[in-house]
């Protein structure tokens, strides 16, 4: 297969679903002779930061001359922003080898438990020194977990994906301890103080030793308060792994998060808020802003409560749309006296339109969304290029 047929491959395996459970990637590994445990992981899991946490410590571990691979979900724009190493995407040639070779081994893999293969290969090809391991979904039963980590972990634990996790905080957070190893550290924040008790129990189950981060209150480059606790997290991780205080301040201030309280111009901001507890967050953040009128550009995936979230931004205008992903809420569905505009695109656009000069413009709900409208610069940024 070449490139494109490549990916629409791995994007059919979608229709699959989401199945919890390991048994298919261990099979699948050890069809590779197990390349997982030649690597050495810094797992992460949680409700919201777990990408602004890995980004990071990837840049931290970078700044003190690691080689470092980083594995995230979901993308932006570009699928291969899921798997990097020392912050440069997997190249179209080698993803393409790397997929062609399990595609031999016949195996049953869901969309997720392919691209963790994918990243797994990829990193024992590029022989690097940490991989900083995002969970997907959960913790206990989501592919990824099928590492061995000394070190593990948990940020921010907050509702969402109550269908699948559970529908309260310390359901979620018992899912989310799971990733938790014999004998092994878990650093998580304070501001956990709801379910630390829960995280204390596995960690003396397990044998664990539990490092309870304080907020950090040294100089950031990913914006927004809530970014603290995150970094906080981080920071005890790298000390932890002997990395030294100067390597540190600078890695932070390094570090890059796309999608993330995000300036694309200066009166527009994307940020992949998804749940209650990260619009909370983010309107905080907004309330210290200096503008005229809110417009907010929103959109959700199913099972999501938007009313109560879009209870929670500061006074707005709201134009309802739905990303391009079969998981989008339809916005048929959508119950709100408010403009509606299916194609992002066009919802964007009538954004603009309303916006008068003093307004800020917000772009959140949804990940996807917030990648959808990334696209559209991304695409003027080329033709910009072409032009020269």
């Amino acid at each position: 297969m070449n490139y494109n047929e490549m990916l629409n491959y791995i994007y059919e395996l979608r229709r699959f679903g989401i199945k919890l459970g390991l048994e298919p990637m261990k099979k699948a590994l050890e069809a590779f002779d197990n390349p997982h445990n030649d690597l050495r992981f810094i797992h992460i899991t949680g409700t919201n930061g777990k990408g602004s946490a890995a980004s990071m410590l990837n840049s931290i571990l970078l700044t003190a001359g690691y080689k470092v691979g980083m594995f995230t979900s979901p993308h932006l724009v570009d699928f291969r922003e899921r798997i990097q190493v020392d912050s440069d995407k997997i190249d179209k040639i080698t993803l393409v080898e790397i997929c062609n070779d399990i595609f031999e081994k016949d195996l049953e893999l869901t969309f997720f438990e392919f691209i963790t293969l994918v990243a797994f290969l990829y990193f024992k090809r590029m022989k690097v020194d940490y991989v900083v391991l995002e969970v997907g979904l959960g913790g206990t039963h989501d592919a990824t977990n099928i590492v061995e980590s000394k070190i593990s972990a948990i940020t921010n634990i907050a509702l969402d994906h109550t269908h699948i996790l559970g529908n309260d905080v310390e359901t979620i957070a018992r899912d989310k301890c799971g990733i938790i190893k014999d004998n092994s550290i878990v650093v998580t924040t304070k501001s956990n103080w709801q379910v630390l008790p829960i995280i204390k129990s596995y960690a003396e189950e397990k044998h664990a030793k539990l490092e309870i981060s304080e907020t950090c209150n040294l100089p950031l480059a990913l914006k927004g308060d809530f970014q603290r606790d995150n970094a906080g997290i981080v920071v005890k991780v790298a000390e932890l792994l002997g990395v030294s205080e100067e390597n540190i301040k600078a890695g932070l201030i390094n570090a890059s998060w796309p999608g993330r309280v995000e300036y694309i111009e200066d009166n527009v901001i994307l940020d992949g808020a998804h749940n209650e507890a990260a619009i909370k967050a983010l309107s905080q953040y907004i309330s210290t802003l200096d503008y005229n009128n809110l417009i907010l550009v929103f959109g959700v995936t199913e099972h999501k409560d938007y009313k109560a979230m879009l209870e929670l931004m500061p006074k707005h205008k709201v134009v309802f749309t739905q990303a391009k992903v079969s998981r989008s809420l339809d916005i048929s569905e959508v119950n709100l006296d408010c403009e509606k505009i299916q194609d992002p695109t066009k919802a964007f656009e009538r954004a603009k339109q309303i916006a008068t000069k003093g307004d800020l413009i917000l772009v959140t709900g949804s990940l996807y969304l917030v990648g959808n409208i990334k696209e559209i610069y991304q695409k003027e940024e080329n033709v910009m290029r072409v032009a020269m």
